[in-house]
């Protein structure tokens, strides 16, 4: 009898939304705007670079229309049954209240769920008509043969790049026997200096070794001209075929800041000599390579050269005649990418995740409507999403190296830095972490989008804070007095 009233009560929303065609709204809104896109925005002047614009803008949109519906149903639905004194008609009956919220929230869901769907195959239309167009096959105006050859060349470069999953692998942090001999070699020096010039942090000995780690990492990462740098990645697929290509992504910052001129770089990727068996030599391919700095560029390897037991060995050789000096920092400094799945799979969970915050935007207006009144409750639901996405932001900002003052020379500046990292922080902790998933980032960049990441989002946001306005909504619910709401 529950299930049966709860999907009576999904039925009548759904039905309410079709009457006020707020669903068919959203949909010509997305049909006109998604194909729309490529005439705004014109990407690198590459059909990659006009997918990824086209894919993480359509995705944005998704996500915003789908927020904005969501928080208008949720935050009207109930307060109509009290302006039209319709909950009355439902109070007579044998309807419990919360069997009510539950069911305003399913209707809700199988709502979003439908356009969600909607927006994915227009998604996928999308981008598949656009690597299609014949402007590519004319992007150099070649000649005879030239012409397919670079329409061939264009499309299967988006589709390594973009239109696929790739899973991303970080290097190997350096082996702990050399970071303890390093932290030894200078602990006693750097002790005796600090205490001769009365600067001994509070920490003591275990502080300056904690600040020798951090300075062994900086200088690992710094290549001085005519040097070298040695990554390793550990746990590649070793099932993939000989003509599949893996990616090996980086960004660098140069000393040089006088030229726009691309650096000249040497890169060798290696099968480990250690893992290779006795008798063969390992399989190694190199390039030489002219980069921008500060940005992020891509080579494209075979995938032979993933040793047996799935390691990698790539060095690299700062070989550029003005002999600056190379820095290779942050998350994204150097990364490898390998092919796990398809583009449209890879939409379909970046969707999921997206479909899960929506849930949780249905599960905030929900629960601000059962105890406040329109207008009130939709600008206190959007004040709680922006401060939401306003952490985030912040919090990333502070992970990159945000302070107030460079110098450290104010205090004022530092006690003001130190009280926002702290409310950031703890604000970050108690809300939903939208910031750790961003389907439409990952999936844009042609990264995949895990099954883990997807459960993780749904166990988070969707469950754990979901559920727990979607409790505490109909506990306040079922203590509310309709009559006085009703005035």
């Amino acid at each position: 009898m529950a299930m049966q009233t709860i999907w009576a009560v999904a039925r009548n929303n759904i039905a309410q939304a079709i009457r006020l065609r707020v669903a068919f709204v959203i949909m010509a809104l997305y049909l006109v705007l998604v194909p729309a896109i490529p005439f705004f925005v014109r990407g690198d002047g590459t059909l990659r670079g006009l997918l990824h614009v086209v894919i993480g803008y359509s995705l944005i949109v998704a996500g915003a229309l789908l927020g904005v519906l969501t928080l208008t149903l949720s935050t009207t639905t109930l307060w109509t049954e009290l302006r039209d004194k319709q909950i009355y008609l439902i109070e007579a009956r044998p309807v419990r209240r919360w069997q009510l919220l539950l069911g305003k929230f399913l209707g809700i869901l199988i709502i979003n769920a439908a356009l969600m769907i909607f927006m994915g195959l227009v998604t996928w239309g999308s981008v598949h008509m656009l690597a299609r167009q014949k402007r590519w096959d004319d992007k150099r105006t070649p000649q005879g043969a030239e012409k397919t050859l670079w329409a061939h060349k264009e499309r299967d470069l988006a589709r390594r790049q973009v239109l696929v999953a790739r899973r991303t692998v970080d290097p190997e942090p350096p082996p702990e026997t050399e970071i303890r001999a390093y932290v030894k070699q200078f602990l006693e020096a750097r002790v005796k200096e600090l205490t001769r010039r009365d600067k001994m942090p509070p920490g003591g000995r275990d502080e300056v070794a904690r600040e020798l780690v951090g300075e062994y990492y900086k200088l690992i990462n710094v290549v001085r001209p005519r040097m070298g740098r040695r990554w390793r990645f550990a746990g590649l697929p070793t099932h993939l075929r000989p003509d599949d290509r893996i990616t090996v992504r980086l960004k660098f910052f140069s000393s040089d800041t006088k030229t726009d001129e691309p650096d000249f770089t040497r890169w060798e990727f290696t099968q480990p000599p250690d893992t290779v068996p006795k008798g063969q030599r390992p399989r190694a391919y190199r390039y030489d390579q002219r980069f921008l700095p500060d940005e992020l560029h891509e080579i494209h390897i075979p995938a032979d050269v993933i040793g047996p037991k799935g390691d990698l060995e790539v060095r690299y050789y700062n070989l550029e005649p003005r002999r600056p000096t190379h820095i290779f920092s942050g998350t994204d400094a150097i990364q490898v990418l390998t092919p796990v799945g398809g583009f449209a799979a890879n939409l379909a969970r970046g969707l999921a995740v997206i479909f899960v915050e929506v849930t949780f935007i249905a599960a905030l207006g929900l629960f601000c409507s059962t105890f406040l009144t329109f207008p009130v409750s939709p600008i206190v639901a959007l004040a709680i999403l922006l401060l939401i996405i306003l952490t985030g932001a912040v919090s990333a900002e502070f992970e990159k190296g945000l302070t107030f003052d460079q110098n450290k020379e104010s205090k004022t500046a530092m006690i003001a830095e130190k009280f926002a990292r702290g409310v950031t922080a703890a604000a970050h902790f108690i809300l939903p972490p939208f910031d750790r998933y961003r389907p439409a980032d990952r999936v844009c960049a042609g990264e995949e989008v895990s099954w883990g990441t997807l459960v993780s989002a749904a166990a988070w946001i969707g469950l754990f804070y979901g559920g727990l306005l979607t409790v505490l909504g109909a506990f306040i619910f079922q203590r509310r007095e309709l009559a006085l709401a009703a005035r």
